[in-house]
């Protein structure tokens, strides 16, 4: 048998689900660091990916309506950070 100590182990980590506030702590985290953390983000009524001055400037509770011709952002009824479809920049 040949046993490599360089190969991950056949057990996963365990999964780890951050909420809005979890998530929002990694980003500032990062920032704080001197990370350049690019993310969603509301601009020109548009869901688009750019650098992230804070966790702030995430799209909580923001999604699209998205059709042939037609993309609106629109308010969601929860928190969620990354419900939305692909923006113009895919």
């Amino acid at each position: 048998m040949n046993q490599r100590s360089d190969v991950a182990s056949e057990d996963p980590a365990p999964a780890v689900i951050l909420d809005v506030a979890g998530l929002k702590r990694l980003v500032d985290v990062l920032i704080e660091r001197g990370h350049r953390v690019i993310g969603p983000t509301l601009r020109d009524n548009a869901i688009v990916l750019a650098e992230l001055e804070s966790a702030e400037d995430l799209p909580c509770g923001w999604g699209v309506d998205v059709g042939p011709g037609h993309y609106r952002l629109r308010r969601r009824d929860d928190d969620a950070v990354f419900a939305h479809s692909a923006g113009p920049q895919s």
